[in-house]
């Protein structure tokens, strides 16, 4: 298995007080929201995130049980940068 940056991102997760994140897609699309799981790849660490969605980017999520939200599962691959609000980190894939 490849060590690529979704396990960069993994590591991250539990670095986090505030775990809103900004993901941008290769559609262009944004989801605003927290990783609340993810499907381990055998070519890369992570190939599928699990997300759940939330329209307001203001609300401080800490605690992933509490926050209710619609949830997606988002290819690894089809990602282009995720952004932490936590400590204002970009990491660019």
């Amino acid at each position: 298995m490849k060590l690529d940056k979704s396990k960069i991102i993994y590591d991250k997760l539990s670095t986090l007080s505030n775990l809103n994140i900004k993901i941008k897609l290769k559609n262009s699309s944004e989801i605003i929201g927290v990783i609340c799981g993810f499907f381990h790849g055998s070519s890369n660490f992570v190939s599928k995130w699990v997300i759940k969605q939330t329209d307001n980017s203001e609300i401080i999520i800490t605690n992933i049980f509490d926050f209710k939200g619609v949830e997606l599962i988002i290819n690894h691959k089809d990602i282009i940068e995720i952004y932490f609000y936590d400590d204002k980190t970009l990491i660019l894939l």
